[in-house]
C-alpha cells in the first residue's frame, strides 16, 4: 500500500521581515521548511539551489527552490524525509482518528526508518530562522560558475 501524502500548514510566520512556513505530512510523520524569497533577491525564480551557499546545517541541505502550491511567491525550503529520519507517530495521532493510526504506522514501519530522529515543529522553525539568518548576514551568495 502506498500512502498518499496529506499535508497540512503547521506555522507561517514571519522573522526579520521574511516570511518561513513549516508544512507537515500528517499521515507519514514528516515535515518540510520553506523561506519565501523577495522578488529581486538573486534565489528567486532561480531552480539551481544545490548552488545555494545556505542551509548546508539544516537536515541533509536544502531540497527545493520553486513555487509552493496554494501560496505565493518562490520559497526554498528543506525538507525531514530522508534515510536518517525517523517518523514523528506524534503528529499522527494527533491528525487521525485512533483506529487509523495503527494502520499507517504498521505501513510506516515496513516501508520507513522508523526509529530515526523526527525533527520537530521547532526544530524545523529553527531551521527556518538559520536560513534567514545566514540570508541577512550575508553569508548566502551564488557560487560563481
Amino acid at each position: 500500500m502506498i500512502i498518499e501524502p496529506k499535508w497540512i500548514e503547521e506555522v507561517k510566520e514571519e522573522y526579520k521581515g521574511f516570511t518561513y512556513l513549516v508544512l507537515a505530512c500528517c499521515n507519514q510523520g514528516y515535515r518540510c521548511g520553506y523561506v519565501q524569497i523577495p522578488e529581486g533577491h538573486p534565489y528567486y525564480e532561480n531552480r539551481e539551489f544545490t548552488k545555494f551557499n545556505v542551509g548546508y546545517e539544516i537536515n541533509w541541505g536544502l531540497t527545493f527552490s520553486g513555487r509552493l502550491k496554494n501560496q505565493n511567491g518562490w520559497w526554498i525550503g528543506f525538507d525531514c524525509h530522508h534515510i536518517n529520519n525517523g517518523v514523528d507517530v506524534k503528529l499522527i495521532r494527533d491528525n487521525y482518528p485512533k483506529e487509523e493510526v495503527e494502520q499507517i504506522l504498521d505501513e510506516l514501519e515496513r516501508t520507513e526508518n522508523f526509529y530515526g530522529y523526527a525533527p520537530s515543529k521547532i526544530d524545523v522553525e529553527r531551521d527556518c530562522m538559520s536560513i534567514i539568518d545566514e540570508l541577512l548576514d550575508g553569508r548566502v551568495l551564488l557560487p560563481a560558475d
